[in-house]
């Protein structure tokens, strides 16, 4: 939602502020919209489909065009032509808050910052004059959903906040929000995953590592509502597999040093994150033993770091 709400504000915003015709500017989501972002963008009377976006653009448009990837931390979450242009491309601006970007360095110029809560505070920001209000609505939910409704925030994120609640009502966005109702294959999944749990305790910090196939970040969440101070959830894909690893709020840069540390020497991952998530990308598939072998190692070299 954060992504797709910044990323059609900035193009109105470049159309206002500069020479730029709407022809000129183009907005590609390669993942596309998710269906949770589309509901809520419904509820409140917003049709993504009027915008102009699109999954895909032609390499020779690409190639002659400056690039501003906005809310994105890695390459694995671009398509490879894309991410090859921009590896040469000196005309590139990344502008990011994830805690943990490996994308930065592979890019000419970059804007980070990981105190933001979203990106769609900062294009807030960026408006001089009044934003529409479908916009005012989007950059709103795109504010509510990466700060789980300002759960993680800054000064910045209310200020960006009170400048779009003088536009449109803060409770009728909210409403917007989808819940997700909890199926069977989510609920099985938190099963398992409490099934297959092992428990360490550091400096009376208790850390739960476990594997699922699916629903890794819910099932991390699960593990800290259970109690976890950290949460370590190892998860085989298709074509890679994924490390989610979630901290309690208040955990210290020793701990996370004591548990990230290993998984970085072990993985030899790309990572990407924010403060109190990073999540690994291991770009080939584990099998269940495997995992069962890196859990094992992991565990050894966090008490080794003890």
């Amino acid at each position: 939602m954060d992504a797709i709400a910044s990323a059609l504000s900035l193009k109105e915003n470049l159309i206002s502020y500069t020479d730029l015709k709407e022809e000129e500017l183009f907005v590609i989501f390669p993942e596309g919209a998710s269906l949770d972002a589309v509901e809520s963008l419904r509820k409140c009377d917003i049709e993504l489909r009027s915008y102009d976006w699109s999954e895909k653009i032609d390499p020779d448009i690409l190639r002659r065009s400056s690039i501003i990837v906005l809310d994105t931390a890695s390459e694995d979450q671009l398509p490879s032509y894309i991410f090859d242009e921009m590896k040469k491309n000196r005309d590139v601006l990344l502008i990011d808050h994830h805690q943990n970007n490996t994308l930065k360095a592979k890019v000419f110029n970059y804007y980070w910052d990981p105190t933001l809560a979203s990106i769609s505070e900062l294009i807030v920001q960026l408006f001089d004059r009044e934003i529409q209000v479908p916009l005012a609505k989007m950059l709103f939910l795109g504010i509510l959903t990466d700060s789980s409704r300002f759960l993680r925030a800054s000064s910045l994120t209310f200020n960006s906040a009170s400048k779009l609640a003088k536009i449109v009502e803060y409770e009728n966005v909210r409403k917007c929000l989808v819940k997700t109702a909890e199926d069977r294959s989510l609920r099985l999944a938190r099963l398992k995953a409490m099934q297959r749990t092992i428990i360490e305790e550091i400096e009376d910090r208790l850390i739960t590592v476990t594997y699922v196939s699916s629903y890794e970040s819910d099932v991390a969440d699960f593990l800290l509502k259970a109690g976890s101070d950290v949460s370590v959830v190892f998860s085989p894909k298709k074509d890679q597999t994924r490390v989610v690893v979630k901290f309690r709020e208040g955990a210290d840069d020793v701990l996370r040093k004591k548990v990230l540390g290993p998984l970085r020497d072990l993985m030899k991952a790309e990572e990407a994150g924010h403060k109190d998530i990073v999540i690994f990308v291991f770009k080939k598939p584990l099998t269940k033993g495997v995992i069962q072998k890196y859990i094992s190692e992991f565990r050894k070299a966090m008490k080794n770091r003890e």
